[in-house]
């Protein structure tokens, strides 16, 4: 029993090193598209920054103003542009908007699942009466 109160602590295990940014953030402008729930144009606009990791993850961040306030909205990344929307990519999760119609989500995905080729980051106004609870585009920008 001496020789095992003698003998040193274990050593706890050095805790893996934090992901580091690689390369610039893009940042892609958001413009308005389509129309609102209420039939009005859209004035929605912002930011979505794609920012990539080390550890092969991407964060993808959402950033908007004049949303309608206090709900809450979809986003994806789809194929194509905005004038030609393909199939949906990603699931980008949900954007909520505060009482002054600002809206932020943010989402982490694999890196090697973000596309290569065309792609465009979509929001829309969730709608009720949608099967999907998704209604029409009312922002969009490609990368």
């Amino acid at each position: 029993m001496l020789l095992v109160a003698c003998m040193p602590a274990p050593k706890a295990p050095e805790p893996p090193p934090a992901p580091q940014v690689v390369g610039e953030p893009k940042v892609i402008a958001l413009r308005p598209f389509g129309l609102l729930a209420d039939n009005r144009p859209s004035t929605v606009a912002g930011l979505a920054t794609l920012t990539s990791y080390s550890n092969g993850q991407t964060l993808l961040e959402l950033s908007l103003a004049n949303l309608p306030p206090n709900l809450s909205y979809a986003a994806n990344l789809r194929l194509g542009t905005c004038s030609n929307l393909g199939q949906v990519a990603l699931n980008l999760g949900s954007v909520f908007a505060d009482g002054r119609g600002v809206g932020k989500g943010s989402t982490r995905v694999p890196t090697s699942q973000i596309p290569t080729e065309r792609a465009t980051v979509v929001v829309y106004q969730r709608d009720v009466t949608d099967p999907k609870g998704i209604g029409g585009a009312i922002a969009c920008g490609e990368l």
